[in-house]
């Protein structure tokens, strides 16, 4: 599991199977009672720009959001924000925000309900 030292975590933080091979970007702030699962990702979309030049803004992960085992939750400008109780669900690639308890997969996700 690798955590930068920016990250900002609030409490209750699950993280399953250990948090095998789950990566998060420095500019990401987590909230309260969120589940991670093993597999996320959490990072840039644009990874050719130097960072100086990145037009990334970062990720917030709002309380009691699931981000489900694989998801990849990636963007390059802007900010992208996981809504409050929102899923993300397993293998799901998110490139834009998801609302508040919504649920959302596929490849590119997509909302397919709400919670």
């Amino acid at each position: 599991m690798e955590i930068p030292a920016h990250v900002e975590i609030g409490s209750g933080l699950q993280v399953m199977h250990r948090g095998f091979g789950v990566v998060l970007h420095p500019r990401t702030v987590i909230g309260n009672n969120v589940t991670i699962y093993h597999g996320v990702t959490i990072g840039r979309g644009d990874v050719w720009v130097p960072e100086v030049a990145s037009a990334l803004g970062g990720f917030v992960i709002h309380d009691d959001a699931i981000i489900c085992a694989g998801a990849k939750i990636i963007c390059a400008r802007g900010s992208l924000t996981i809504g409050e109780g929102a899923i993300v669900g397993a293998n799901a690639v998110v490139t834009k925000s998801v609302p508040a308890g919504e649920i959302w997969a596929g490849c590119p996700a997509r909302r397919i309900g709400t919670r």
